[in-house]
């Protein structure tokens, strides 16, 4: 409850987005009622002097400028400084918001006080306060107010428009009596009275609908600026782990790779695997499991602190290095994540692939699968943690390659064939059955 009278009071707690966004709001809303206020001010003394140069009116100048010029020149200055301050803040050259906020209520305030003024003039002459009204619903609702605010706001200038007025004879009020001979009595007129409660309701209702309206709009932007943000953030970093994944692997390593001044002979890529990780995961829960991945790749992060670490899948990660210290570094790895055992035996292995010579500018990618092929080499191997993609792993890979890529063609071009390997019994030396046995003939591997 205590929150909702807060959020209609328009004191609910804001980010700091949306103060921002009220902020530029009303920055914006500034320059134009800012540009409004000083071509109308200027066309009023440019009006004003006219008319006073053409009936002779200009020696009292001191009356009319205390009287008026003072008042115009006082509301275009407030103009000339809103309209600077509030394009300051646009462009971001002011960045500090009490300035705006400052010069913004001071403008509000030269604003009702001048409106006031005027239309009490207005008034004495039997006018309508169609002055006063405009100008009210320019400050509080061109401008952004919190609900409560601008209630003080209104009610404040309201209340001084009218008690001015109950000092005043309305002039058909002051023609009546004059007709029937009788003294005119001061006060508003039950017509203005209704008036000014009218528009004071109006005024008021514009006032909280566009406070609504515009937090409404401030919350739904602030919420697609997070959801932008998350998803800009999913698109270069790993969800679980929180450090970089493949997508910006490949594009930070290619970039790296290419230039010059990359010390590409020291370059090495590392894959890493945590062998039984599977297990420890039926053992101790998904829960228990990402946690570990978490505090790994972490422990990966800053053993190879200034290298380009990502997530490759599962519990798999790959480095982009130095070749200098890197299996010192492997090592270390390798004995902190024996700390994490309990009753599930964990081995961090590691396979490596250098680019050297002709294949510096290789596809990261390609290098991380050689990589992976290197740690492949050496799972269920508990002796060996570490071990370099060499040429005879070379061979191997292309061979697995060379198989992978065609094997549809050797079954159609008839390179494999079927034998069969007959099953004797050993009691009476009969043939039993046959076993079948099917042998790759390769014209390039024999």
């Amino acid at each position: 409850m205590g929150e909702r009278i807060k959020q209609w009071l328009g004191f609910e707690k804001q980010s700091p987005y949306v103060k921002n966004y009220f902020f530029r709001t009303n920055m914006q809303a500034s320059v134009y009622m800012s540009v409004l206020v000083i071509v109308l001010e200027i066309y009023v003394i440019i009006r004003m002097t006219k008319t006073l140069m053409t009936y002779g009116m200009v020696h009292p100048f001191g009356y009319y400028f205390e009287r008026y010029y003072s008042n115009y020149f006082l509301l275009l200055g407030t103009g000339i400084a809103m309209l600077v301050v509030a394009l300051l803040s646009l462009n971001g050259k002011l960045k500090n918001h009490w300035v705006g906020n400052g010069i913004k209520w001071f403008f509000a305030i030269v604003c009702l006080y001048f409106v006031i003024k005027v239309s009490l003039n207005d008034y004495a002459k039997g006018e309508q306060m169609l002055t006063f009204l405009t100008m009210e619903l320019f400050v509080v609702c061109l401008l952004i107010w919190r609900p409560l605010v601008g209630f003080l706001v209104l009610t404040a200038s309201y209340l001084i428009y009218y008690w001015q007025v109950t000092l005043m004879i309305p002039v058909n009020v002051e023609y009546e009596s004059i007709q029937k001979g009788v003294a005119a009595a001061m006060g508003a007129t039950d017509a203005t009275k209704v008036n000014l409660l009218t528009m004071w309701l109006s005024t008021l209702v514009l006032c909280i609908s566009n406070y609504n309206k515009i937090r409404s709009q401030a919350l739904k932007d602030e919420h697609l600026e997070e959801v932008n943000a998350h998803l800009s953030k999913l698109s270069v970093f790993d969800e679980l782990t929180g450090i970089h994944n493949m997508v910006f692997f490949r594009s930070e390593a290619e970039k790296l790779l290419s230039y010059v001044t990359t010390d590409k002979e020291n370059a090495i890529f590392l894959y890493f695997d945590i062998e039984n990780f599977k297990y420890y995961n039926e053992k101790y829960g998904f829960h228990e499991g990402n946690e570990l991945l978490c505090q790994i790749a972490g422990m990966i992060e800053k053993a190879f602190e200034g290298s380009l670490v990502s997530r490759f899948s599962d519990d798999h990660f790959v480095v982009l290095t130095r070749y200098d210290g890197c299996a010192e570094r492997v090592e270390r790895l390798s004995v902190q994540i024996h700390s994490f055992q309990k009753e599930v035996h964990l081995e961090l292995k590691c396979g490596a692939y250098r680019p050297l010579g002709e294949e510096q500018q290789v596809d990261p990618s390609v290098a991380c699968d050689r990589a992976r092929f290197a740690c492949n080499s050496i799972k269920k191997h508990y002796e060996c943690n570490y071990q370099i993609y060499d040429k005879t792993l070379e061979e191997r890979f292309h061979l697995k390659q060379y198989i992978i890529n065609n094997i549809d063609t050797a079954i159609a071009k008839g390179y494999i064939k079927v034998f069969y390997q007959p099953v004797v019994s050993t009691a009476d030396q009969s043939i039993v059955g046959l076993e079948a046995l099917a042998r790759w003939q390769d014209p390039n591997y024999g």
